[in-house]
């Protein structure tokens, strides 16, 4: 085990009461579920595994907090980062000029989410995917559109696609028109900074992304692979490795490796079996392999 892999598994050990080693996951009592009004009883499990890229990932088995790695623990823990592993006093982060609208469409993305139905619910769940994963990331419903609200990096959110669930093809961006710049189309942006230090899943489509975010896994989405030229590859400096997932298409496999190309080693791409579909993606395969679908990807 390396030095760092010891120093994570001993910092969630000391930081966490109650634990348990369950083969690579070490699982103790959550403590920002009291924090969030939830039951104290429960768990909060950390991928201590040296040889996973997902290295000191922890997630709350309630989802009361977004998971992600030990600097972002600590955040939230309110602890010394300088008593976290992987701080770097030294590190300098880019600053990003950006003139916020003053109104956000916070509470009407609440009101979409309260306006989910149960068919829409089923929807999702087709895929494998539960409600508290579409509750995590506030995705509603406005009667006719699937809503995918954009949260930028303030914690607001100025603007939401609005997707059909029958016809992807048929959407539109509801918000401030200012916000609708392909620079600002990153769904669930913050999970960058929470992964500082380990893995992050780029994928395309955010329906896509629910797959593997129902699986635990910490991941962020543009609604095309067309954007990826737009994305301004120092937002992953200090992510040690992303993994790039798209379509089944060639357009959509060129333009991850354009990406991958400018980002440079630490990417990468998800390659699909030879014989698949075209546009064959993670929301389909969720669909075809049902429970089977974590051992598949």
């Amino acid at each position: 085990m390396s030095d760092y892999a010891q120093a994570v598994t001993e910092f969630y050990k000391k930081n966490l009461s109650n634990t348990s080693l369950d083969k690579s996951t070490l699982v103790g009592d959550c403590p920002f579920c009291p924090e969030k009004g939830m039951d104290g009883g429960s768990k909060l499990a950390v991928i201590v595994n040296p040889e996973s890229f997902f290295l000191g990932f922890f997630r709350c088995l309630n989802r009361c907090v977004p998971g992600g790695f030990p600097l972002w623990y600590s955040s939230l823990a309110k602890l010394d980062p300088e008593l976290t592993p992987g701080f770097d006093p030294d590190r300098e982060y880019a600053l990003r000029q950006t003139d916020y609208p003053v109104q956000s469409i916070n509470q009407e993305i609440k009101s979409f989410q309260d306006n989910l139905t149960d068919t829409i619910i089923e929807h999702f769940g087709q895929s494998t995917i539960k409600k508290q994963v579409l509750s995590g990331l506030s995705i509603g419903y406005n009667g006719r559109y699937i809503v995918y609200p954009y949260f930028q990096e303030d914690g607001n959110c100025y603007t939401a696609r609005c997707v059909n669930p029958d016809r992807a093809e048929d959407f539109f961006w509801h918000g401030d028109t200012g916000m609708k710049s392909e620079q600002f189309q990153i769904f669930n942006v913050q999970e960058i900074q929470r992964c500082e230090n380990g893995a992050l899943v780029l994928c395309e489509g955010e329906e896509n992304l629910l797959t593997l975010k129902q699986m635990g896994l910490p991941g962020i989405a543009v609604p095309d692979s067309q954007l990826f030229e737009a994305i301004e590859t120092n937002r992953f400096d200090f992510i040690r490795t992303l993994f790039i997932v798209v379509a089944n298409n060639a357009e959509s496999e060129l333009r991850a490796r354009a990406l991958a190309s400018r980002i440079g080693y630490k990417v990468r791409l998800l390659n699909w079996s030879a014989g698949l579909p075209r546009n064959y993606n993670l929301w389909q395969m969720a669909r075809d392999k049902g429970s089977d679908f974590p051992a598949s990807v």
